[in-house]
């Protein structure tokens, strides 16, 4: 989404950037691609990584509202398309991703790509990938959400950018269930996979 891809605009590859947390998952998720990352002599590999896309929610007065908006039409891909993310590795997430794996007894080559991997290159590896794209379906049963429900009033507590009204969040709901029957295909394809003596890193899902 825009709010976990623009943050990382602000990134310069300096000593200075802060450590932005979807950044290290990007670059953790790229050391457990590596296949020579071990943890205690035993190899580690990702079975699959099924990124889900989602766009803006839509303008009460849009003829798709309130469904959520297009990610590559909506602006929400913007800090891509532009090439405004910095093509350089950030020291302080790479030492923080490092130190983390280091608590977990994980051993990560020098040499892994996890460990050269600028910010640019680390979006568009993600994006690179068979993707869920959110607003992509048909006609979806109603959620039943109150505005008494946790979910509800954590909203109202920490509003989302852009914000979001009860009824976009019934949708997003039901765009999330929607999805659900597609993961289990992306599993059960990568269990099948190893079954018959693939091994390797699923890293291409079922196409949403």
């Amino acid at each position: 989404s825009a709010g976990v891809i623009n943050p990382m605009v602000k990134l310069q590859g300096t000593d200075e950037d802060r450590v932005d947390n979807v950044a290290k998952e990007l670059v953790i998720m790229h050391a457990l691609m590596d296949p020579q990352s071990k943890r205690k002599n035993v190899q580690l590999n990702l079975e699959a990584i099924y990124p889900i896309l989602i766009g803006k929610p839509r303008d009460a007065s849009d003829n798709l509202y309130p469904d959520t908006g297009n990610f590559y039409s909506d602006g929400s891909s913007q800090a891509v398309v532009s090439g405004i993310l910095v093509e350089k590795v950030s020291p302080p997430i790479n030492s923080s991703v490092k130190n983390f794996l280091r608590r977990q007894g994980m051993h990560v080559s020098r040499e892994s790509a996890a460990l050269t991997t600028t910010v640019a290159s680390s979006i568009s590896s993600l994006l690179g990938l068979d993707c869920a794209r959110l607003w992509e379906h048909g006609d979806l049963p109603e959620e039943d959400l109150s505005e008494e429900s946790y979910l509800w009033r954590m909203v109202q507590r920490d509003p989302p950018l852009p914000a979001m009204d009860l009824n976009q969040l019934r949708r997003l709901k039901a765009e999330m269930r929607h999805l659900v029957p597609k993961i289990h295909e992306v599993v059960d394809r990568v269990h099948a996979d190893k079954l018959q003596g693939g091994g390797g890193l699923a890293r291409r899902g079922s196409s949403a």
